[in-house]
């Protein structure tokens, strides 16, 4: 009933509007002063408003177990909404939180970096703890860190940067070089946590130790690949 209520409602609309425009189309019969707007503004309103209230009469509820049943859906679609936030929430804090290193090194998202040691100072590096820590990244994640001033040592010292290189690595190499006209020792690495963090890296680092006897002080430079 509802529903013949309801179009039967919008075609006395229609009717009205029709019968304004030219009162013959909807009064067919009866006498011709019978058949005027005059006529159609009294009588059509009426049926319009008594058609309406019929179609509200009719308006189907829901029973007391159709309204609980819609509450329960609600409610678990809420559930399933905060379940989804909370998941993705944790997500990304997981992604942002977790190091693949001892600190935060190589590999690693460059938020825990600032998370680590403050907001850096932006230039071609990050810089962080006054331009001791340099920081290049692809967008995301650490790609190169230079490490400066650090402890004089006329040998490979690897203790002294192991927060910066992965948990789970592995030396292959470690040799002298001399190519550049002074000397570096070049450490290579393997890692499979790099390889899932930066997979172009294939899981592979190189550790160049610049030292200066003359300034008493280290240059540790680690970077993805295994060209030094």
């Amino acid at each position: 009933m509802f529903v013949v209520f309801g179009l039967l409602f919008f075609a006395s609309i229609i009717a009205l509007i029709i019968g304004l425009i030219n009162p013959h189309l909807i009064i067919r019969w009866g006498p011709e002063d019978k058949r005027t707007r005059k006529r159609i503004m009294l009588v059509g309103p009426i049926i319009i408003i008594i058609l309406f209230i019929c179609t509200l009469i009719f308006t189907p509820t829901m029973t007391a177990e159709q309204k609980s049943a819609s509450q329960q859906k609600r409610q678990q679609e809420t559930k399933q909404e905060e379940l989804i936030t909370d998941e993705n929430k944790k997500q990304e804090s997981d992604n942002k939180s977790s190091s693949i290193c001892p600190n935060v090194g190589i590999g690693d998202d460059v938020n825990i970096f600032s998370e680590k040691f403050g907001n850096p100072k932006e230039g071609a590096f990050k810089q962080y703890k006054n331009g001791t820590i340099l920081v290049i990244d692809d967008g995301k994640r650490a790609i190169n860190i230079t490490i400066q001033n650090l402890q004089y040592s006329a040998s490979p010292n690897l203790k002294s940067i192991e927060d910066f290189l992965p948990k789970d690595k592995k030396i292959i190499k470690e040799y002298e070089d001399e190519s550049q006209g002074y000397l570096r020792f070049i450490t290579l690495g393997e890692s499979e946590s790099l390889k899932e963090a930066v997979p172009k890296s294939e899981g592979k680092f190189v550790v160049i130790t610049k030292p200066s006897k003359n300034e008493n002080k280290n240059t540790i430079i680690i970077s993805i690949g295994e060209r030094p």
